[in-house]
């Protein structure tokens, strides 16, 4: 399932590099715009073979989850996918989707951050690792 899920996430990486190749005027945030409706199409489209309860199941949040939520999605949906969607438009596809699984590590080691514990030998290999990649793509001649 996971590797489904990869294969439909590289597919539409290719699909929107390829619009933003053929329609140069469009913009990183009519892409983002795009999708969003996209993901609202297919909620709707899901919601009818099972609902969702979207509303409900928000609106029993405290006034506190409430708000991470929205943050949370504002920052790290909406603002990091205009972000990506930007260095899609104008950047070089292998180099960016390299970029984009150190994900993984970045989100383990903020979540390090915030239960104030240390990392594990892996995380930090594997952050020695990304450090060295990057040296290679940033500073190569």
């Amino acid at each position: 399932m996971a590797f489904f899920g990869m294969f439909l996430d590289a597919g539409g990486i290719i699909l929107t590099r390829l619009a933003f190749d053929s329609q140069k005027a469009l913009t990183s945030m009519e892409g983002n715009f795009y999708r969003c409706l996209g993901a609202l199409f297919a909620f709707f489209l899901f919601s009818r073979w099972r609902p969702l309860d979207l509303y409900k199941n928000f609106s029993i949040l405290s006034s506190k989850l409430k708000g991470l939520a929205l943050i949370g999605s504002l920052i790290g949906t909406f603002l990091s996918l205009a972000l990506y969607l930007k260095a899609l438009q104008t950047g070089h596809l292998a180099t960016l989707s390299g970029l984009a699984i150190t994900g993984t590590i970045f989100a383990a080691f903020f979540e390090c951050l915030l239960e104030k514990r240390w990392p594990s030998k892996y995380l930090l290999i594997s952050f020695c690792f990304f450090l060295f990649g990057m040296n290679i793509l940033l500073f190569q001649n």
